[in-house]
């Protein structure tokens, strides 16, 4: 669990620098990166409700890239959007 704490430190770290410093897809990797990784810290806490608003953020957000991603990146964040479904469905039940 601690490792997972980390990892949503560096990712929200990650979002800030980018934030700062990138273009548009660049920021909104990094905002669908911490979301996701802050859902995933938050299903493991058990804290449902916290874990349901970070994942849904993150799926919204991939859509979103998906939308204009080439061939390969979309494949690649259809899948992600696909296991970010299935944690959200979890986290309903």
């Amino acid at each position: 669990m601690s490792r997972l704490r980390k990892a949503v430190r560096w990712a929200e770290q990650l979002e800030q620098a980018t934030a700062a410093i990138s273009d548009t897809k660049t920021i909104l990797e990094a905002q669908a990166y911490r979301a996701s990784m802050a859902g995933n810290y938050s299903l493991e806490k058990r804290d449902f409700e916290s874990a349901l608003s970070n994942l849904l953020t993150a799926k919204a957000v991939y859509e979103k890239l998906q939308e204009v991603a080439d061939s390969v990146q979309s494949v690649i964040l259809a899948e992600k959007i696909e296991t970010l479904a299935t944690m959200i469905k979890y986290c309903q039940h």
